[in-house]
């Protein structure tokens, strides 16, 4: 895969199998589970990581995919698919907080959500 739009295809064809294998860049980071947005610590923690895709080249984040490092090349790895329930995802909640915590403002993609129910 070469970029954010073949991720998208991927995601859209519900093929999330094929995403196992992707090496995490400058513009694509992988959660094994949802941000948790309890505390301002978690809140913080969604933010950095838009701010620092942002600041590359802008990109994805992908929530529910396990990663592992590699030791040789200290990259990490899309290494197995983790579901999650859908309750534990609320996007609009996400794209506040993103507006509220993220300066200069960022504009986050409709599409990029994705998710497979339990």
């Amino acid at each position: 895969m070469q970029g954010v739009n073949d991720v998208l295809e991927k995601l859209a064809a519900r093929e999330f199998q094929d995403l196992i294998g992707l090496t995490e860049c400058k513009w694509l980071d992988a959660k094994e589970s949802p941000y948790l947005l309890d505390t301002a610590k978690q809140k913080l923690e969604l933010a950095k990581d838009v701010s620092a895709l942002a600041n590359a080249v802008g990109g994805l984040i992908l929530l529910g995919y396990d990663t592992v490092r590699d030791l040789l090349t200290a990259t990490e790895h899309i290494s197995a698919v983790k579901e999650f329930p859908l309750s534990m995802v609320d996007p609009d909640r996400y794209r506040k907080l993103i507006q509220e915590y993220v300066y200069p403002h960022v504009q986050t993609g409709n599409q990029a959500l994705y998710i497979r129910e339990r």
